[in-house]
């Protein structure tokens, strides 16, 4: 059952990592479209897992924990990618002006002669913003939908 939800968390990596990727793009309805593309492969997650498993789950809290497992990988492996893309510098890009202002002249000054830039604080500061909203917040949020999705298919299973 434990490689049936590594399995597909792998899978909703793949997934959530097409989607972050798509909402790179500019289009109408962007915000709307990739929202309901997260959540169909958050909540997809947890049903690839229970599908994997297939007669390894006898239990509803069986499935639910398995489908949590599933999007624990999902969620891990989309705050990497997330990671990965924001320090190419395509996701979060104007996080770091935000951050650059709170600084001083004195103390950029001060950052320049120790050998810190400007541009490695904008990288940096979209780089943690990308572990804090992807990484943490959207671990959290896999979980809890690859868990709701072990359910729907524990649910669909029975019926």
């Amino acid at each position: 059952m434990r490689s049936s939800g590594l399995k597909a968390g792998v899978a909703g990596s793949v997934g959530l990592l097409v989607i972050l990727l798509i909402s790179l793009i500019s289009f109408p309805l962007r915000a709307c479209l990739v929202s309901l593309g997260f959540v169909v492969v958050w909540v997809g997650t947890g049903v690839l897992a229970g599908i994997l498993a297939e007669d390894a789950i006898q239990t509803r809290r069986q499935a639910t924990a398995n489908g949590a497992m599933a999007g624990f990988v999902a969620g891990i492996g989309a705050g990497m990618a997330a990671m990965v893309v924001a320090a190419v510098g395509a996701l979060f890009p104007y996080v770091g002006e935000g951050v650059l202002a709170q600084f001083s002249a004195a103390q950029m000054e001060w950052l320049a002669q120790i050998g810190v830039a400007a541009d490695t604080i904008r990288l940096v500061s979209s780089i943690v913003l990308a572990l804090a909203a992807c990484g943490l917040g959207g671990t959290t949020v896999s979980v809890a939908l690859g868990s709701l999705g072990g359910r729907i298919y524990f649910r669909l299973r029975q019926a």
